[in-house]
């Protein structure tokens, strides 16, 4: 009977959300006030105002943890969307190479990662699906293509669900990262061939199986061996890229194999991106990636950041350290970026 009532705010939750198309922010404070009248009501879930007061204060903290690389996350997205930098990352990559199979193989198993571990939300999928309907995709399939994007990677916002899996549950964040990336390789070896069926159908399977299954393994072994050295918020970061770049090497050769009039045809198609640009769009990754493994791969240095400007409330048990959070190096670059490229009126 315990495990039905304390099952009901989460079947509430899933109920406002699927069957009244209520949002997140609607179905969360309606669990929120039946939850805390379960604590009045029903005897075994009984907790005196303070008791309440400082469990609501603790699920606090945590989701203060979690905002702390969500917002400069969206605001870094925000920059890159509205100077256009996203746009120029997003032609790069599709330069790579004029097979669309690749491309798609591109798109989901590299892109979309990507930008959903540095992001979260979703963002991967507002990035892709322009590029997918101009590959001349139904918009079921690029519905489907997208939604496999999000599905082959568990590092959304710099691994932000693996660090408050591993806060409530006590284990090491290293050992839920590395089991995590376990857990998601037979699913994504399974939906790279799923992307490939959808994108050109058996033949494309037939004709690129071998490069799917390697990107994928290389997400996902990519990931479990990050998780275990330099910490979970880089892995989805670095994992995806080197997807990317095995991907994109692949689609390299095969385009140099390409006759003379293909390639020019491709040429013709993709334009051509100013070095400076991509070098402005690509600088908050790379300054990104590079404060945060310095930040976890020198000890003197990890050990001052993890030990200075930390905020405390032993209370409600949350220990933050300000300077070594993912979210203050995604401030710093993000500033750094703004200043590369100058006042502007759009940022």
């Amino acid at each position: 009977m315990l495990t039905i009532l304390a099952v009901i705010p989460l079947a509430v939750a899933l109920a406002m959300m699927t069957l009244q198309q209520r949002n997140s922010r609607q179905a969360g404070l309606v669990t929120l006030l039946l939850v805390c009248a379960m604590t009045f009501v029903v005897p075994p879930f009984h907790l005196s105002p303070l008791q309440l007061l400082l469990s609501l204060s603790e699920g606090g903290a945590t989701s203060l943890t979690v905002l702390t690389v969500l917002l400069p996350a969206l605001l870094l997205y925000h920059l890159q969307r509205v100077t256009g930098g996203m746009n120029i990352l997003t032609q790069s990559i599709a330069r790579l190479t004029s097979d669309r199979d690749l491309q798609v193989l591109l798109l989901v198993l590299g892109l979309s990662p990507f930008v959903e571990a540095l992001c979260g939300f979703g963002v991967g999928i507002i990035v892709i699906v322009p590029m997918l309907l101009e590959l001349r995709f139904g918009a079921l399939r690029v519905a489907l293509l997208s939604l496999l994007g999000q599905l082959t990677t568990a590092w959304g916002a710099m691994g932000v669900a693996v660090v408050l899996t591993a806060s409530l549950t006590g284990l090491p964040v290293d050992q839920v990262g590395s089991l995590t990336a376990l857990l998601s390789m037979p699913t994504t070896v399974v939906l790279s061939l799923i992307c490939l069926h959808l994108s050109g159908g058996k033949a494309a399977v037939r004709r690129w199986w071998l490069v799917a299954l390697a990107a994928a393994a290389i997400l996902t072994g990519g990931a479990w061996i990050l998780s275990r050295t330099v910490g979970v918020e880089l892995v989805g970061i670095l994992s995806s890229t080197l997807a990317l770049a095995f991907v994109g090497g692949v689609g390299v050769l095969m385009t140099r194999r390409a006759p003379h009039s293909q390639r020019a045809l491709h040429k013709g198609n993709t334009g051509k991106t100013n070095r400076d640009s991509l070098w402005l769009a690509a600088a908050p990754y790379v300054l990104l990636t590079f404060f945060l493994l310095l930040s976890r791969l020198v000890p003197p240095l990890r050990d001052w950041l993890q030990t200075h400007a930390v905020l405390e409330l032993p209370a409600v048990h949350l220990s933050l350290p300000l300077l070594y959070i993912p979210g203050f190096w995604v401030s710093l670059a993000l500033l750094i970026a703004v200043g590369m490229r100058g006042t502007s009126r759009r940022v």
